[in-house]
């Protein structure tokens, strides 16, 4: 059981005992612990299909080794993307130890890498709405779309740029809330890491579809359960299995936040 203190309780069936420990202790020690093995994974769940994949790489001194890959797949399973055999562990060492800051560290807008053309993309295909919702142009379908009525669109293009100055509370609320659909499908993408006590780190960010940074991940471990925003889980990734996640649309983020701060 988790307490909003940080206070952790364990309880042992067997030996009828509680044992009280402290979150960030928890963490402190899985990070600065020896990692065996890091496992790649994606998958999805729903109604009538489902499928799981997986790439275990294995520690061997200065490399992980690829060991093996694990497939369950029925009609719509996709195998993950190819990889190297090896993964540099110092790579892996170096990005375990900088999980406990980046639950601490509050992610700012700079850190997603929005550039100025992201911007006025975000403001054209809000007028493109506009323009689509007043029977104007031939135009069909919007990028953009926003179930309000009598929307201020003025109000709603002056909000694209207040995204660059938004403080990082706000943003973190948004980047948690990125997705408003549901769906009885399920997907997940993400890793995992187990230390030489067999104790298991999560990196999982499950969706109905997947946004441009694959946030919130959800981290868990012995019972701890956190939402982080962190690029750097993203750069890790990119660094070591450069295929395994998408390059989704940025300016779709964009998109969610403008409504949610209207």
């Amino acid at each position: 059981m988790q307490k909003s203190d940080g206070s952790l309780f364990y309880y042992n069936f067997v030996l009828k005992k509680t044992t009280l420990k402290q979150r960030d202790a928890v963490i402190a020690d899985f990070c600065n612990s020896k990692i065996i093995d890091v496992i790649f994974e994606n998958g999805s769940s729903g109604w009538c299909h489902f499928y799981s994949n997986q790439l275990v790489y294995v520690n061997a001194g200065e490399i992980f080794n690829l060991n093996e890959e694990l497939s369950e797949r029925g009609k719509k399973g996709n195998a993950l993307p190819q990889n190297d055999d090896e993964i540099n562990a110092a790579a892996v060492s170096d990005f375990v130890k900088q999980v406990p800051s980046m639950l601490q560290q509050q992610t700012v807008i700079d850190d997603l890498g929005f550039t100025e053309d992201d911007y006025l993309q975000c403001k054209s295909d809000i007028l493109k709405f506009k323009a689509f919702t007043e029977g104007k142009g031939k135009q069909k379908e919007t990028t953009f779309e926003f179930n309000q009525n009598n929307i201020d669109f003025i109000r709603l293009i002056s909000l694209v740029d207040s995204i660059k100055t938004i403080s990082p509370y706000l943003l973190y609320q948004n980047l948690v809330q990125l997705s408003d659909m549901w769906s009885t499908t399920t997907n997940w993408t993400g890793l995992s890491l187990t230390n030489e006590a067999g104790q298991i780190m999560t990196i999982q960010c499950r969706y109905y579809e997947p946004n441009a940074f694959y946030f919130p991940w959800h981290i868990s471990l012995e019972g701890i359960n956190d939402f982080c925003t962190s690029m750097q889980i993203n750069r890790f990734i990119k660094k070591v299995y450069p295929r395994f996640l998408n390059d989704n649309n940025k300016v779709a983020v964009l998109h969610t936040i403008v409504k949610r701060l209207y």
